[in-house]
């Protein structure tokens, strides 16, 4: 069996080089995040960290979607004047505090 011999030797780096290589290395976004990363519960394979997207301003939008599709399978007509009712006679108190901060 032919011996193999090594030609290239083991890199060894000064601190200093360690340290120019720490502070480039902290300045990738993704390094920044490590901790987000490491904690993330989601799927593995994502590649994104989930929640990046708009903010639901209608905490009941399931509810309103559902009230809509009810009334169009009903072959009723819907229009704005509709959800309205159905979001003031439900969700008074959010309607409330919408209709004051406008």
């Amino acid at each position: 069996m032919p011996s193999t011999s090594r030609t290239s030797k083991h890199r060894t780096y000064t601190i200093l080089e360690k340290r120019k290589a720490h502070v480039l290395a902290l300045d990738i976004d993704w390094i920044r995040q490590s901790d987000a990363i490491f904690d993330f519960k989601g799927m593995q394979t994502s590649k994104t960290l989930k929640c990046q997207g708009r903010k639901e301003m209608v905490p009941f939008a399931h509810g309103l979607l559902t009230f809509m599709k009810d009334m169009r399978r009903d072959e009723e007509t819907l229009c704005t004047t509709m959800m309205l009712e159905y979001i003031k006679t439900n969700h008074r108190c959010w309607y409330n505090n919408y209709v004051t901060d406008k």
